[in-house]
């Protein structure tokens, strides 16, 4: 029913051919969902990137709350956001926690949970 077929950067000539295939669908990389090609076309050959779905979803900036069950693979040691003080100090802490943030806020929550659950089960 599905066939992904890798990136795809709209103003990249050798990836036109990706656009040919219907229906397409892009992800927004702001709503994080996925929209019509033929719909934000015009779009991106106007703006490169943009938000493609205005009104979808809006991500927001996770809580500490939230950020608490993040785990994170530092060196060879699985390290929860919550434990970070007990392992890291001054500018290795505030990095380690931005870092965290980040990708929080880009992935969302079940990103990490998917990603690091293998790793759990060793």
């Amino acid at each position: 029913k599905y066939y992904y077929l890798g990136w795809y950067i709209h103003t990249c000539k050798k990836m036109n051919y990706k656009s040919k295939f219907k229906p397409s669908e892009i992800l927004c990389p702001d709503a994080n969902i996925y929209v019509p090609l033929a719909q934000v076309r015009q779009l991106l050959d106007e703006k490169g990137y943009t938000t493609l779905a205005p009104h979808g979803p809006k991500r927001v900036e996770p809580t500490d709350d939230e950020l608490q069950d993040f785990t994170c693979l530092i060196g060879q040691n699985l390290i929860r956001y919550a434990d970070f003080p007990l392992f890291l100090k001054g500018f290795s802490l505030m990095k380690a926690q931005n870092l965290v943030r980040r990708f929080a806020f880009h992935a969302g929550p079940l990103a990490n949970q998917f990603l690091l659950e293998p790793l759990l089960k060793f």
